[in-house]
């Protein structure tokens, strides 16, 4: 497998630090190639593939529920909220004074949805195709 696909993706965003895999826990999407969006002052990862919104603190996804009228239009949509259940490996990670980057890798040793894209092949090879082409 090729690291610079399947390795960890760490981001820094107004000194939220999060380090994860480097694929998305729904279908294995690049995150690498993600935007970073803030819910309710919480960093996300946006897929590029599905829009799936992932917490890089918690690694929750985000979602809204709508509601309808009678006819099927939608009439409100409700605020963000995150599951009960975390779907991406999140790691701490800091800046040391000298500018380093130091990694503690979680103890969580529960599987998560994402441990399967982060360690398959087929999905590193998907990985690297839509480093071209970012919507699947």
């Amino acid at each position: 497998m090729n690291p610079l696909t399947t390795g960890p993706l760490v981001l820094v965003h107004e000194l939220v630090c999060a380090n994860g895999p480097g694929v998305c826990y729904h279908m294995g999407g690049p995150l690498t190639l993600g935007d970073i969006e803030e819910i309710s002052g919480d960093p996300c990862v946006k897929c590029p593939w599905h829009s799936y919104l992932v917490s890089l603190t918690c690694g929750k996804k985000y979602s809204q529920t709508v509601e309808f009228d009678s006819r099927g239009k939608p009439k409100r949509v409700n605020a963000w909220s995150t599951g009960k259940t975390q779907q991406q490996r999140v790691h701490h990670v800091a800046v040391d004074a000298n500018g380093g980057v130091i990694v503690t890798l979680s103890k969580d040793s529960a599987a998560m949805k994402s441990d399967k894209y982060a360690t398959d092949a087929e999905a590193s090879r998907c990985f690297e195709k839509a480093l071209g082409n970012s919507k699947r």
